[in-house]
């Protein structure tokens, strides 16, 4: 039977051998690991020997975490957010960024479409991502506008994305990553004044890259803007963070979902 650092193995009927005898065994794994890679695919092996016979056979089964409880090594939020915090879905375009969990001391995630925030002034220059499980459905399903300034079709007609489980996550990472980015490139150590001379029509972008990019000034949003769920979205640097969900493959991350419900759960 496979071991799981971080958890205590035990078996019905009781033993203390590594390899477990019986004609069934119940095996019990007590406590989750510290690492996501405990889970997943894994291989369970038999053997019979009389005499001198002997048969060997090999299954493979797939271990899971209960996705919403809080049970992982440090109990402080969701399983989900544990794991996936350790995997590659954690880390837009490759980089490293600070990953805290929900926002509600700052009162941010209370808002119905606010599922993650990053706000450089007064959150310690993190991402807080809000809780999914209180905020989303059991699929973790949420849709989002199709938009990219290089395909004109999503300029003209209006289309929408449904991302699920660990894809929604890493969706929504990419997002604030965007803003983070954007921040630090265009606004950081700028003063309210200084902004408002760069960017005079307040949408994000400061104005002298407006035209290259594809955007007009000064509209606050170049696209969409008079659509009735896309209007609000707060002006074109917004719209940017929207566009990266356009290249992201559904499914890139499944690999390394294991939560129960998840990717890799097969529902009754």
């Amino acid at each position: 039977m496979p071991e799981m650092p971080g958890s205590t193995r035990s078996t019905v009927p009781a033993s203390a051998s590594l390899t477990p005898r019986g004609a069934r065994l119940q095996v019990i794994y007590q406590g989750l690991p510290e690492d996501y890679k405990a889970f997943g695919p894994k291989t369970v092996t038999a053997r019979v020997q009389v005499g001198a016979c002997s048969v060997e056979d090999s299954r493979e089964v797939k271990l899971f975490y209960p996705r919403d409880a809080m049970n992982n090594p440090e109990g402080k939020y969701r399983n989900w957010f544990y794991y996936w915090r350790q995997t590659p879905a954690a880390l837009p375009m490759g980089q490293n960024v600070r990953l805290e969990f929900g926002g509600t001391a700052f009162d941010l995630c209370a808002g119905e479409h606010v599922m993650a925030i990053y706000k450089p002034d007064h959150l310690y220059k993190a991402i807080h991502i809000c809780d999914f499980t209180a905020k989303l459905d059991r699929q973790f399903a949420l849709t989002v506008p199709r938009v990219s300034r290089g395909d004109r079709s999503t300029l003209e007609t209006y289309q929408l994305f449904t991302f699920t489980h660990i894809d929604t996550f890493a969706v929504i990472v990419l997002h604030e990553f965007a803003h983070f980015n954007h921040h630090h490139t265009w606004w950081s150590g700028k003063s309210d004044e200084q902004r408002a001379r760069e960017d005079v029509d307040g949408d994000g972008v400061p104005d002298r890259l407006e035209h290259e990019m594809g955007f007009v000034v000064p509209k606050f949003q170049t696209f969409w803007g008079d659509h009735e769920d896309f209007r609000n979205i707060n002006g074109d640097e917004e719209f940017l963070a929207y566009e990266t969900a356009y290249d992201y493959p559904v499914g890139k991350f499944d690999e390394y979902d294991w939560g129960k419900p998840g990717k890799n759960w097969m529902d009754d």
